[in-house]
C-alpha cells in the first residue's frame, strides 16, 4: 500500500538520479513519517479521513483503496465483522442463559 508506493518512489529516485525525483521521494517520506495531526489539513478533513480508514462498519462501504484491492478489503472486512458479531451474539446468549435460568412457571 503506502510502503509499496514509497519503495517504488525510492527505487525510481535511485534509478533516475534526478534532483526532482529525489526531492519527491524525500517529501513523501517526510509526509509518511509524521503523524496525521501535524499535516496542514482542516480538522474536519482529518476527522473524516480517520473515520474512513478506521471505522469498523463504515470501512465496509468506503475504502481508500482502488480496484481489486478494494474489493478484497471489503470482503475480508465483511467476513471479519460477521464473525465477530456472530461470536458476540453466541456469547451473549450463553452468558444470559447462565445468569437468568428459565422460569417454567
Amino acid at each position: 500500500n503506502e510502503t509499496d508506493r514509497l519503495n517504488r518512489k525510492k527505487q525510481s529516485a535511485h534509478k533516475s538520479n534526478s534532483p526532482a525525483a529525489v526531492r519527491e521521494y524525500l517529501l513523501e517520506y517526510i509526509h509518511e513519517s509524521f503523524p496525521a495531526v501535524f499535516r496542514q489539513k482542516s480538522t474536519l478533513h482529518q476527522f473524516m479521513e480517520e473515520i474512513k480508514q478506521h471505522h469498523k462498519y463504515l470501512s465496509l462501504f468506503v475504502t481508500t483503496e482502488k480496484g481489486d484491492a478494494a474489493d478484497n478489503h471489503k470482503i475480508l472486512k465483511a467476513a471479519e465483522v460477521l464473525t465477530i458479531q456472530g461470536l458476540l451474539m453466541f456469547l451473549l446468549a450463553l452468558l444470559y442463559d447462565l445468569q437468568s435460568p428459565s422460569d417454567d412457571g
